[in-house]
C-alpha cells in the first residue's frame, strides 16, 4: 500500500496532473487516495474507505466497471489518469 500512495504523492506533484483524477489498476480493482478517492465516491456514488495505517482516504471499484465509470467522471468535468503501479524491484 506505501508504494502506491507514494506513487500516486508523486503524480499528483507533477504539473499535468494537478487537476487530474488519478486511478491505479490494483489487481482486479482500481483505487485512488486523498482528495481525489473523496471527489470519485462523491462523482460515482461509493463509499471510500479510510486507511488508518496510511492516514488516507482510499475508493476502490471492480476493474470490470471501469468503462462505466470512467464516463461518468469525464461527465462531471474531471480530467482522469489511469495507471498501474511501478514494478520497482
Amino acid at each position: 500500500m506505501k508504494k502506491m500512495i507514494k506513487q500516486y504523492a508523486n503524480i499528483k506533484k507533477q504539473k499535468q496532473y494537478l487537476d487530474a483524477v488519478v486511478l491505479f489498476r490494483c489487481g482486479d480493482s482500481y483505487e485512488t487516495y486523498c482528495d481525489d478517492a473523496i471527489t470519485v465516491s462523491k462523482i460515482l456514488g461509493i463509499t471510500f474507505t479510510y486507511s488508518f495505517s496510511e492516514r488516507v482516504e482510499i475508493a476502490r471499484f471492480d476493474h470490470l466497471l471501469l468503462s462505466t465509470y470512467l464516463p461518468e467522471l469525464i461527465r462531471a468535468g474531471k480530467r482522469v489518469a489511469v495507471g498501474e503501479l511501478e514494478d520497482n524491484n
